[in-house]
């Protein structure tokens, strides 16, 4: 996303960066800011707006994973196999729409979970 962003913001940035340089009043800058603030809004968020509903033992399975534990210690602290360990965090990352146990953590932390290390 962030590529998008940039491309997205290159050139405006450029002619804002020209247009000061060369005595331009400071209005065309802010109309410029506008613009490209106006672009950046109108970019999809991967993320849902409705907050995922977590079980208990998904919180608790997810303040492990943010010990950095591995599917095995995480099973042996939670009396699971390591097979429905790997199968609930498979569900959250599935349930958060990540690609990743540090990105399932972000995304449930941006959505007001508070799960610690």
């Amino acid at each position: 996303m962030c590529s998008i962003v940039a491309a997205r913001i290159e050139r405006p940035a450029r002619l804002t960066v020209a247009a000061l340089s060369t005595g331009e009043k400071p209005q065309l800058c802010s109309t410029l800011f506008l613009f490209v603030a106006h672009m950046v809004d109108e970019i999809p968020v991967k993320r849902s707006a409705r907050r995922p509903d977590l079980t208990l033992r998904q919180q608790q399975l997810m303040a492990l994973v943010a010990k950095s534990l591995t599917n095995k210690e995480i099973a042996s602290q939670l009396n699971l196999s390591e097979f429905t360990v790997r199968n609930h965090i498979h569900r959250i990352l599935k349930q958060v729409d990540a690609g990743s146990r540090s990105e399932a953590m972000e995304t449930i932390r941006a959505y007001g979970y508070s799960i610690s290390h």
